[in-house]
C-alpha cells in the first residue's frame, strides 16, 4: 500500500477552497449575493466552516474577471466599531488605482465626515488610516458613515465591493439600537454587497427572524448545517483508503463520535489516519472508538481547565445533558438523579449557552441541546465520576 507524504485531514485553520466538501450550494449563495450586491445572512455553529466557506468566497472573487472585491473582517479581532472603521478605510485606499498622492484625496473625499488620516508604507506597501472619532458613543456612526464611503468607492469604481463581516453579532452587542444604526446605513446602499456571518445561532436567528427587529426581512438568510453524510463519507473513506483497510462502520464511527460537526470530524479523521498508518491497523468502529479516547485523554488539560471554570450547578447539569441528552432535562426525575431543583438546572443550561459549552440544533419541529465541541463528552465519559 503506498504510504503518502501527509495527512489529507485538516482542522485548526480556514480550509483552501480545494479543500472544501460539498458546500458548492451555500458557496453559490454566497457568490451571487457578491455580484448582485445583495444582503445575506450566513449563521451556523462554530466549527461547522463558515470562516472556510467565506475565504472561498474571497479567492474565487479574486480570480473572476469583475468579480466583487471582497473586503472580509472577523468582529471578533476589533475592540471597537471604530476600529473596524479605521480598517475598512485603510483597505479601501489599498483598492484604489493611482498614486499615492491620488489614492490619498480619493479617500479623503470619500469618507469626508471621518476626517481620514493617511499614511502609506512603501516597504509593505500597505496604508493604514486614523479617523476623527473622540468618543465611544461615536463608534458605531463612524463605522455606518465608513461603510458609505466604501458605497461611494464602489460607484465611482464600477464595480462592486462585498463587505464580509464574520462573528457579526458583536457589531450589534447593544442590542435594537446598534442594529437600527448599521441598518439605516447599509439598505440604501446599492453598490455594496453584505455577508453578515455569526456563530450566535440563537441571537442571530431572532435578529433576522422577529418583525420589528431592525434585520428582519433584510435579506436572504442560509443556516449552515452538517455537511451531509453520504458527501462526508466517501471524502473519509478515500483519504483513509491510502493508509488502512476501511469499513463502513468505521467511517460511521467517525461521524457519530464527532456528531457531524465538520471541524470534529476532521479531527478525528487526521487522530484516525495517524494512528492506522503507524499501527497498519484496520479503520473498524472499535480502532475509531479507541483513537477518539485517546484524543480526548490529549486534550486533558484543556477539558480540566473548562471544567473548573463551571460552577457546581454548571458542572451537574452537564452531567445530565451528556448522560441524559435533554430530553426531560425540566423533569423532577432527572432534577432528583442530579441533586439539583428544576429551576437551578434552566438556570445553569442557559449559563452554559452563554458560555458556549452547549448549543441548540434544530432537530425536526423543536430544538435539542448539543455540546459545541463533542470531543467534550468523550473527555467527560474519561475522567468525571457520572450518575450513580
Amino acid at each position: 500500500m503506498e504510504d503518502p507524504t501527509s495527512n489529507p485531514f485538516e482542522f485548526g485553520r480556514e480550509l483552501a477552497l480545494a479543500d472544501l466538501v460539498d458546500r458548492e450550494e451555500e458557496l453559490a449563495e454566497l457568490q451571487r449575493a457578491g455580484r448582485e450586491c445583495r444582503k445575506h445572512f450566513l449563521i451556523g455553529p462554530r466549527r461547522f466552516g463558515k470562516s472556510s466557506l467565506l475565504a472561498a468566497l474571497e479567492e474565487t472573487a479574486g480570480k473572476e474577471r469583475g468579480g466583487p472585491i471582497v473586503l472580509r473582517y472577523n468582529a471578533e479581532r476589533f475592540s471597537g466599531p471604530d476600529r473596524l472603521a479605521r480598517r475598512l478605510v485603510a483597505d479601501a485606499a489599498a483598492r484604489l488605482p493611482g498614486s499615492v498622492e491620488r489614492i490619498a484625496g480619493a479617500i479623503k473625499r470619500l469618507f469626508r465626515s471621518l476626517r481620514p488620516e493617511l499614511s502609506y508604507s512603501p516597504d509593505t506597501r500597505s496604508w493604514s488610516a486614523s479617523i476623527g472619532v473622540a468618543a465611544a458613543q461615536d463608534a458605531l456612526p463612524a463605522l455606518a458613515d465608513a461603510l458609505d464611503g466604501v458605497e461611494r468607492m464602489a460607484k465611482d469604481l464600477d464595480r462592486p465591493v462585498a463587505i464580509v463581516l464574520d462573528e457579526f453579532q458583536h457589531l450589534v452587542a447593544g442590542g435594537a439600537q446598534a442594529e437600527s444604526q448599521i441598518r439605516a446605513a447599509v439598505q440604501q446602499h446599492r453598490h455594496v454587497a453584505y455577508i453578515f456571518a455569526g456563530s450566535d445561532t440563537r441571537l442571530l436567528t431572532a435578529m433576522v427572524g422577529e418583525a420589528g427587529r431592525p434585520f428582519y426581512r433584510l435579506g436572504s438568510r442560509r443556516f449552515l448545517g452538517p455537511i451531509p453524510r453520504a458527501a462526508f463519507a466517501g471524502f473519509l473513506g478515500r483519504g483513509l483508503a491510502a493508509v488502512a483497510d476501511v469499513t463502513d462502520d468505521g467511517i460511521a464511527a467517525i461521524l457519530d463520535l464527532a456528531e457531524d460537526v465538520p471541524y470534529n470530524v476532521q479531527l478525528l479523521a487526521h487522530a484516525c489516519w495517524e494512528a492506522a498508518r503507524e499501527a497498519s491497523a484496520a479503520v473498524t468502529r472499535a480502532f475509531v472508538e479507541r483513537v477518539n479516547r485517546a484524543t480526548a485523554e490529549r486534550q486533558n488539560p484543556v477539558y480540566a481547565q473548562l471544567w473548573s471554570s463551571l460552577t457546581m450547578a454548571q458542572q451537574r447539569t452537564l452531567l445530565a445533558i451528556i448522560y441524559q441528552g435533554d430530553e426531560g432535562l425540566a423533569s423532577t426525575k432527572v432534577a432528583r438523579a442530579y441533586g439539583l431543583p428544576v429551576t437551578t438546572i434552566q438556570r445553569a443550561r442557559e449559563a452554559l449557552m452563554a458560555k458556549q459549552v452547549v448549543r441548540e440544533e434544530a432537530s425536526g419541529s423543536r430544538l435539542r441541546l448539543r455540546l459545541e465541541d463533542p470531543l467534550l463528552g468523550a473527555w467527560v465519559r474519561l475522567f468525571i465520576p457520572g450518575p450513580a
